[in-house]
């Protein structure tokens, strides 16, 4: 297990909180995408690409929605003009008919895009991918507060049974998360003719943390195997008493 929550105690008080938290105003995982187009980004052809490739990041099974460029309004104040005069002429680049000029005046200027959503000369803007609330989690993680907060007499194997379920569902968020990274990474792979893409988050971090220790681990493994191999060798050479000791690690090693 990789995540976060792995760094704090289970009954940390500020854990219990982000968790309600969670809870009530919802998720807060995310993935984030950053594109720096061949071409100019606010232009009516790159325009065209981000659509097409934010409807192929939605179709991804565990994004729940995708916040893009496309979806900002474009507002504007100028001079004696009323809110609600600025509240009928809102417009995205979503629309089909685009106003590149006014699109490149708001995004260069406005300072809550800038920086966030579009960087300041232009070139690269973020797509924010939300992930799927895992509920089934959520609602274990409930219960083991419950189990403690309890003066059950089967307290202590409910808290062990829970466990186990939260372990297994863990396993399952891991492997999940594995497979959303590789979809999108795939996805990100076909349209690299059109400019740079990057992916970034937590669930990304998981993943490859937990990839790059299991090969870590083989490879060390397959050194380690190889050192006690000739340090035994020529301590003993004897090829029993190379195998004997090898054997009798493994074995222990398995059934522990």
């Amino acid at each position: 297990d990789a995540s976060s929550e792995t760094l704090l105690l289970e009954n940390d008080p500020d854990l219990k909180l982000y968790r309600e938290n969670t809870e009530l105003y919802g998720s807060s995982d995310f993935l984030v995408v950053t594109f720096t187009p061949n071409e100019t980004l606010i232009s009516k052809s790159v325009i065209t690409d981000i659509k097409t490739l934010v409807s192929d990041l939605s179709q991804i099974k565990g994004i729940s929605s995708v916040l893009s460029l496309l979806d900002v309004p474009l507002i504007e104040s100028l001079p004696g003009e009323s809110l609600s005069d600025i509240a009928d002429s809102i417009s995205t680049l979503n629309e089909k008919n685009i106003d590149i000029k006014l699109a490149k005046r708001v995004l260069s200027t406005n300072p809550v895009y800038k920086n966030l959503l579009i960087s300041e000369d232009l070139k690269t803007t973020a797509f924010q991918l939300t992930l799927n609330r895992n509920l089934s989690y959520e609602s274990l993680i409930n219960e083991r507060y419950l189990i403690n907060e309890s003066f059950s007499e089967t307290k202590q194997e409910d808290l062990n049974e829970i466990n186990r379920l939260i372990n297994l569902e863990k396993a399952q968020i891991s492997n999940n998360e594995k497979k959303l990274v590789s979809s999108i990474r795939s996805l990100l792979a076909r349209y690299s003719t059109k400019g740079e893409l990057f992916l970034g988050g937590g669930a990304m971090i998981t993943a490859d943390t937990i990839k790059f220790i299991s090969q870590d681990l083989f490879v060390f493994g397959i050194a380690v195997l190889l050192i006690f191999v000739v340090v035994l060798s020529y301590i003993f050479r004897s090829l029993v008493w190379v195998l004997i000791p090898l054997l009798t690690a493994g074995v222990t090693s398995i059934m522990s």
